[in-house]
């Protein structure tokens, strides 16, 4: 059995959403592509994000903790 880090699929679902979000605009993406996306089911999508939403959220956070520590460096 595999190894597999969390953290690497949160980031995968992550960066595939950004994808999607970018290429299609918000309003035409849903956990199912997203998931598709990624090569996983969807319940792992939601093991790890409940809704798009919450998946948008996250990277905007990310995105503004990068300019942050940008600037203060």
């Amino acid at each position: 059995m595999p190894n597999i880090n969390n953290k690497d699929v949160e980031s995968s679902i992550i960066n595939c959403a950004k994808d999607l979000f970018i290429q299609r605009g918000y309003e035409k993406v849903d956990m199912k592509l997203i998931a598709k996306k990624c090569n996983l089911p969807i319940g792992t999508v939601f093991n790890y994000f409940p809704n798009k939403s919450r998946i948008y959220m996250k990277l905007l956070e990310d995105s503004w903790n990068y300019t942050f520590n940008r600037i203060k460096n």
